[in-house]
């Protein structure tokens, strides 16, 4: 893929870096706050996000001879509940951690 540097960039050759962290993080919490996931197995079960507890983002994009490179973390954890869809009892609930993710 082409890399888009900056105006002063002539044809995108120098090395240029945009910095995305904070455009990463507020998509992640918009994403992933409320989320509800439908399973089937084992049996019918709604997965449900209820919080973000914590976010570490970092995410840029680095522009050189014309190739964009792409470099973002995450560090996250969930809240989530479990309920079985035909009567809507918690099945379970708790906290994920997920450490560096990309």
């Amino acid at each position: 893929m082409e890399g888009t540097g900056s105006i002063w960039n002539k044809n995108s050759w120098h090395w240029e870096e945009k910095n995305y962290n904070k455009w990463s993080e507020d998509w992640f919490w918009d994403k992933f706050s409320n989320l509800t996931l439908e399973s089937f197995l084992p049996f019918d079960t709604l997965i449900t996000i209820e919080e973000v507890v914590s976010l570490k983002a970092s995410a840029g994009l680095s522009i050189r001879k014309q190739k964009q490179i792409h470099v973002f973390n995450y560090e996250t954890e969930l809240k989530f509940k479990a309920t079985k869809t035909e009567n809507n009892d918690i099945w379970t609930e708790g906290k994920v951690k997920i450490h560096e993710f990309f």
